[in-house]
């Protein structure tokens, strides 16, 4: 019974085997790429179960942090006085107003102010360094259903130059040492500063690029490549790292077996 019941597995084998190598060789190179996208979807869907050495030199990141800044120094903008009444007959002048070199420590997002005022032809500028802290308990929402996160912030040097005597002459949302001004943003902002943050400690799924990471990403566990910049966290993905690597070889056996069939007909 033994014998025959392994002789009818062998057979079902074999003629799988027949009908597995009857498929074009065209076929199985087109499902090695169809492969690849498939899991590169279904690892995008699980992006935060990797962990990335490297998220933190990207391109994409850079970007972000730009973007990030722009909407920062547009919210700044809204809420700074530039009449040059408030500011002892200095004028704050607006296109130089800018906001430059993010970062972030711990829960704090941080960055610098550049101002530069103007009067009598005489022109004085300095950088100031301000952070804010995210907090999901500052967020109101409009009767339009238009939700913004109120920010909170803190500067941690004086803003007087004594020697100069220049004093108290930069715009409200700076104002003097240790104040604290407020300002809001929309909770898309919000979410791209999480998703900034989250990427610098090497867990960018939300951060710009996300797809073309997991396409790579596919591309190499299916090749047998490894090079480990891109590691499985969870028992979900290293599972799905590993049956990729078993289906790419798989289908690398076929569709050799099947170009060698094509190949021995035309001889």
């Amino acid at each position: 019974m033994r014998n025959s019941g392994l002789q009818n597995f062998t057979k079902r084998l074999l003629k799988t085997s027949d009908a597995l190598a009857k498929i074009p060789s065209l076929g199985w190179g087109l499902s090695y790429f169809i492969t690849i996208l498939i899991f590169a979807v279904v690892y995008k869907m699980n992006s935060t179960g990797f962990y990335h050495t490297t998220s933190q030199f990207e391109k994409n990141l850079n970007e972000d942090a730009i973007e990030i800044l722009n909407s920062i120094e547009s919210s700044l903008v809204t809420v700074t006085n530039f009449s040059p009444a408030n500011y002892d007959g200095w004028t704050l002048l607006k296109d130089e107003f800018e906001v430059h070199s993010l970062r972030h420590f711990d829960n704090n997002i941080g960055f610098t102010v550049l101002t530069v005022f103007e009067k009598d032809n005489a022109m004085v500028s300095m950088n100031v360094e301000l952070n804010f802290k995210l907090n999901e308990e500052l967020i109101t929402c409009t009767e339009k259903n238009e939700c913004y996160s109120t920010h909170f912030l803190q500067t941690t040097r004086p803003i007087f130059d004594k020697e100069n005597n220049f004093e108290a002459l930069t715009p409200q949302a700076l104002s003097y040492y240790g104040d604290i001004h407020w300002f809001k943003t929309p909770l898309t902002l919000d979410k791209k500063i999480k998703g900034y943050v989250a990427a610098k400690k090497g867990f960018p799924s939300e951060a710009s690029g996300s797809f073309n990471r997991m396409l790579y990403l596919s591309v190499v566990t299916i090749t047998t490549l490894g090079y480990g910049d891109i590691v499985p966290i969870s028992g979900l993905n290293r599972f799905l790292v590993g049956l990729e690597s078993i289906i790419g070889l798989i289908i690398v056996g076929l569709f050799l077996n099947s170009l060698s069939r094509e190949r021995r007909k035309v001889l």
